[in-house]
C-alpha cells in the first residue's frame, strides 16, 4: 500500500475531456504527492477538492493540506484532530462554489447491526467482512451510503466549542506525531510480519493512526481471519473506510 494515497499517474490516465474536478483524500493524514498532483491540476484546469478529514495539521513542503485546492473538507468527529462533537465542514477560497457549499451536508448512511437495526455504536467485529446485497466486494457499513441524505444539526454550540479547541490544535498535532513515532519504531522491529506505512520526503504528517499491513509471509495473519485476529490479539482490523464509493448505492444512476 505504500503511503495509502492516490497515484498521480493513475490520475493522468483517468482524465478525459469531460473531467472538471479532482477530489481525493490525504489518507490517514498522510499527504499525497502534491508536487506531482498540482501540475496535473493546472495543466487540465481542474477544480481541486481536498478531503482533509484525517489531515488537519499535516503539511506538504511546508504548506498546510487543504490550502492547495479551491475547496477542502474537514472532519470534527471524535477521532479527528479537531473534535467538538460535530460532523464536517467545507472551506473554500473562491466565491463561485460558496452558495452550493452552504447547502445542508449530505450523509445518507444507515449504521446497522444484525437485522438492520440502527445503532449508534457498533463493535469492531460487527463491521468486518460485511457483504451488502447487490454490491461487489466487502464494505464497512459505517461508510456505506444508500441515499443522498440531509444532516441538520445545531451548529452554534459546536462552533463555539470548535473555536475554543483551535487554541489546542498545535498540542493535538504534536501529540499525534509523538504517538506515531513511538508506535512506528516499536512495530518496525517486526518487519518480518508487518508492512509499515511510507511517506513522501516533503511530507510533515499529523497521523490519524498507525496503519500496518500483515506481510504476505506472515503465517499468523494468513492462518486466521481478520475477525479471529482481532479477537485474539485485541487489535482492531478493519477495511480502509469507504472503499470504492463509485460502487455504492447512492451514486448509481449518476
Amino acid at each position: 500500500m505504500g503511503d495509502y494515497n492516490i497515484d498521480p499517474e493513475a490520475i493522468e490516465a483517468a482524465i478525459s475531456p469531460r473531467t472538471r474536478a479532482l477530489m481525493f483524500a490525504h489518507t490517514l493524514g498522510n499527504p499525497a504527492d502534491m508536487s506531482k498532483i498540482m501540475p496535473l491540476v493546472k495543466k487540465h484546469n481542474l477544480l481541486l477538492i481536498e478531503d482533509t478529514a484525517d489531515a488537519l495539521g499535516s503539511k506538504f513542503d511546508g504548506q498546510m493540506l487543504g490550502t492547495f485546492g479551491q475547496i477542502a473538507t474537514l472532519s470534527f468527529l471524535s477521532g479527528a484532530s479537531h473534535h467538538h462533537g460535530g460532523r464536517w465542514c467545507s472551506l473554500h477560497n473562491q466565491p463561485a462554489p460558496c452558495k452550493r457549499l452552504r447547502a445542508p451536508c449530505g450523509i445518507g448512511a444507515v449504521i446497522a447491526g444484525a437485522g438492520m437495526t440502527i445503532r449508534l455504536m457498533v463493535s469492531a467485529a460487527s463491521v468486518l467482512d460485511r457483504e451488502i446485497d447487490g454490491v461487489e466486494g466487502h464494505y464497512d457499513h459505517r461508510y456505506y451510503y444508500t441515499e443522498i441524505g440531509l444532516q441538520l444539526k445545531i451548529t452554534d454550540p459546536q462552533a463555539a466549542m470548535g473555536v475554543a479547541q483551535l487554541a489546542k490544535l498545535p498540542g493535538f498535532v504534536a501529540a499525534r506525531k509523538r504517538n506515531f513515532k513511538f508506535l512506528y519504531e516499536a512495530l518496525g522491529r517486526y518487519s518480518e510480519f508487518l508492512v509499515m506505512p511510507e511517506w513522501h520526503p516533503l511530507a510533515d504528517t499529523s497521523w490519524f493512526c498507525v496503519p500496518a499491513e500483515c506481510a504476505a509471509r506472515c503465517s499468523l495473519c494468513t492462518a486466521v481471519t481478520s475477525h479471529d485476529f482481532s479477537n485474539i490479539a485485541e487489535v482492531e482490523t478493519r477495511l480502509l473506510f469507504a472503499g470504492n464509493i463509485l460502487r455504492q448505492a447512492w451514486l448509481q444512476g449518476y
